[in-house]
């Protein structure tokens, strides 16, 4: 799935939405809910990437959720602590054990002044 328009997130733990959706195995992809089902058990390569604008001395985050637990170990991140705005893209691939129906999404924690979600992907890939 992946967007190219911005995105404001104004509130902590807000979901990155999605316009577009692309091939499909094995998952179901929602961009109403702005989620992707395992419609099959195994093991997925999961990849997210978010462009993330800040002001300065602010902190945005990107996590993963698998059924609307956060994966701390799958969070990108962008903390700015100069006296300038920052416009940087992160990304980061794991790979996770899943189970049929698990629900995947990302979503931003912030600390400071809203973010702004510039493009975004999520893509997933059944390895195993």
């Amino acid at each position: 799935m992946r967007k190219e328009s911005g995105q404001v997130i104004d509130v902590d733990g807000t979901k990155v939405e999605y316009d577009f959706v692309g091939p499909s195995a094995n998952v179901k992809l929602s961009i109403v809910n702005d989620t992707i089902t395992v419609n099959e058990s195994g093991v997925y390569e999961i990849s997210m990437s978010l462009t993330l604008g800040i002001n300065p001395t602010d902190l945005a985050r990107g996590f993963l959720f698998v059924n609307d637990v956060p994966l701390t170990f799958s969070a990108v991140s962008l903390t700015v602590t100069s006296n300038t705005q920052a416009l940087t893209t992160v990304s980061k691939t794991i790979q996770l054990d899943l189970l049929a129906n698990d629900v995947i999404d990302v979503r931003i924690h912030k600390v400071g002044d809203s973010v702004i979600v510039g493009s975004s992907s999520l893509t997933i890939n059944r390895i195993f």
